[in-house]
């Protein structure tokens, strides 16, 4: 997988969806929407993905040691991983 960084004035994280996956141990969060969730995410430095699912809501995965990347599949759930972040780091 490749994934191109854009020349913007402002980073933008950029992620993958998976869809109907999630991961585990994961820290609830009050969002009403995908973009909410990935804000949550993007605000936290520690932050490597988040599952979002409606109307339940949103799930940051805060750390790779307690992300179960290989969980199950969840009909419903997608799990967004991020691939890019704003340090230059291809995670």
């Amino acid at each position: 997988m490749v994934i191109l960084q854009t020349c913007l004035s402002e980073c933008v994280p950029q992620y993958v969806a998976l869809m109907d996956f999630k991961s585990l141990n994961g820290e609830q969060m009050s969002a009403n929407s995908v973009a909410e969730c990935q804000t949550a995410c993007d605000n936290r430095p520690e932050c490597v993905g988040y599952d979002f699912v409606s109307p339940d809501g949103c799930w940051l995965r805060v750390n790779l040691a307690n992300a179960v990347m290989d969980a199950p599949s969840s009909e419903g759930v997608t799990h967004y991983r991020l691939v890019w972040n704003c340090a230059g780091t291809h995670l």
